[in-house]
């Protein structure tokens, strides 16, 4: 009887569980993928600009659809909506630390060949254990350890 207890005990840890984190580790995720996009408050042309001038390659979490629109959140918690038309699902990051070394190649030994601040939107390019090739709308490329970006 015991057993059976605890059997019982585990499914329920289990379907709370997954009941409270589904989406959770498999959310989508899309990216911009004009030179510049706005978003708005509802799903609708008709709502207010909460974004304007999103940069291409910013990543977005959906959150929710509705019709040809996306609820989105960013890096940063904030959310608005966006037309799929400005969207697809390239993989991106985008730096959320400030100051971050961009390094010539997979490792900390490797020179940095530029800085940026929190807030940049990166392509990916592959990945190496830890490291993110990256490369920016402008051209600019290197590498990113994979705990500077979201």
């Amino acid at each position: 009887m015991i057993i059976t207890g605890l059997r019982y005990k585990l499914f329920f840890v289990l379907m709370v569980f997954f009941v409270l984190f589904e989406g959770q580790a498999f959310a989508e995720r899309v990216c911009v993928a004009v030179a510049s996009a706005s978003s708005r408050r509802g799903p609708g042309e008709r709502y207010e600009i909460v974004w304007d001038k999103i940069d291409k390659n910013y990543p977005l979490e959906v959150l929710g659809k509705k019709d040809s629109w996306y609820y989105v959140k960013d890096y940063a918690g904030d959310t608005s909506w966006i037309n799929r038309s400005f969207v697809n699902t390239w993989k991106t990051v985008i730096t959320k630390k400030e100051r971050v070394n961009v390094r010539s190649g997979p490792g900390s030994d490797n020179t940095s060949v530029f800085m940026v601040d929190s807030g940049v939107p990166f392509r990916v390019i592959k990945t190496e254990g830890e490291w993110i090739q990256i490369q920016h709308a402008d051209g600019d490329a290197g590498w990113i350890h994979r705990n500077m970006v979201w």
